[in-house]
């Protein structure tokens, strides 16, 4: 009996051995995949261990965050240097930044002009103004179509609504605005559901109906770096591929627009706390334009959450575009607008506060 309970233990550690075994050459491999670009581009999704190996291979280059002009942030992950002038960015594109690092070289953190309607505006890459100049983006035009006010670009790339949140928390009380325009973009949804997009983000999660900040404060850059080695490549690999199937079934758009939906409404609930008016405008991006069928899609959520919400003024700009491509305007559909159509949702944002009554006629009117 006991010859026969040694031999059944003695197999039992050969078999832990050799799934130890397994495991360890599988590791490694996972590792040796992994490392290679073209791997990583070729199966990474828009899930955390996906966006952290790229920001990893990027790393590479010595880029810190994303672009050369982001600076890390432990409530928001990253936000653009401050006090930058007349950067050389996106092709010869011009940036500057104002002392909080919003786009602009104006500062607002001051006594507001009473006579003037000072507008925020929360966004991310397409508010912020990506492959444009500091003239070109959205937020330029709309300054100078209505002169009356003033417009503040709180604009950021790569950000989700969960940064847009917790930015505006943080500045709305020395902002004092009287509009708060969120520039919609249908794919923030997504980042709202990551810890780790173009760096390591916050992320909220749902708690009996209740928002949940995570990853927060957010680790800085070095650590990232340090704690790379640590980290398991074939958990990243079933994380991966575990979240191609839920995104293939549809799972995880569902958990993003749940969340989404609470970050809005606690967005909605401070912009009014601040005695500003919410508007939200629907952005449309690349091929949306000129897709009515995809655009239709992604406005559902968009529309269906402003049916929902009464507190909030929701609109989409696509239809100024739909009008200046039957009249043979062109855009740029591959990326981000450009100038063109930076200018076009300016003018339809302009017509809309107008329309509504929420900014005074202005003289300089196109």
């Amino acid at each position: 009996m006991g010859v026969l309970t040694e031999l059944k233990s003695r197999k039992t550690v050969f078999i832990i051995f050799y799934i130890g075994l397994l495991i360890l050459a599988f590791e490694v491999l996972c590792r040796f995949f992994l490392s290679l670009d073209i791997v990583i581009d070729t199966i990474s999704g828009i899930d955390d261990s996906s966006c952290r190996l790229k920001w990893v291979s990027r790393h590479k280059d010595n880029i810190a965050i994303y672009y050369k002009f982001d600076i890390y942030d432990r409530t928001k992950g990253w936000i653009s240097k401050p006090n930058l002038r007349n950067e050389s960015v996106f092709d010869n594109k011009i940036l500057n930044t104002n002392s909080s690092g919003f786009r602009g070289q104006v500062d607002y953190h001051n006594v507001k002009d009473q006579k003037r309607t000072r507008i925020v505006i929360l966004g991310d890459s397409y508010t912020f103004g990506d492959e444009v100049s500091d003239n070109e983006t959205y937020s330029h035009y709309l300054q100078e179509l209505l002169p009356e006010t003033e417009i503040v670009n709180l604009g950021v790339h790569g950000y989700g609504h969960d940064q847009m949140l917790i930015l505006f928390k943080e500045n709305q009380e020395e902002l004092n605005p009287d509009i708060v325009i969120l520039g919609f973009v249908y794919i923030d949804i997504y980042r709202n559901g990551l810890k780790f997009n173009d760096y390591s983000k916050p992320k909220f999660e749902l708690d009996s109906g209740n928002l949940l900040l995570k990853n927060s404060p957010v680790p800085n850059p070095e650590i990232v770096l340090k704690s790379e080695w640590m980290r398991l490549k074939f958990i990243d690999l079933l994380r991966i591929t575990h979240h191609r199937i839920i995104n293939k079934l549809g799972i995880y758009k569902q958990r993003t627009e749940r969340v989404t939906t609470n970050i809005l409404n606690e967005l909605i609930s401070e912009i009014l706390e601040s005695g500003a008016k919410p508007v939200f405008f629907y952005l449309p991006i690349e091929d949306e334009i000129i897709l009515a069928d995809k655009s239709a899609s992604r406005q559902k959520f968009f529309f269906n959450y402003c049916d929902n919400n009464k507190k909030v003024e929701c609109f989409s700009v696509l239809s100024n575009f739909t009008r200046k491509l039957k009249a043979g305007t062109q855009f740029n559909l591959s990326g981000h607008w450009g100038a063109i159509g930076n200018f076009t949702i300016a003018e339809e944002i302009r017509n809309y506060l107008l329309s509504e009554g929420y900014v005074k006629n202005n003289r300089n009117r196109r």
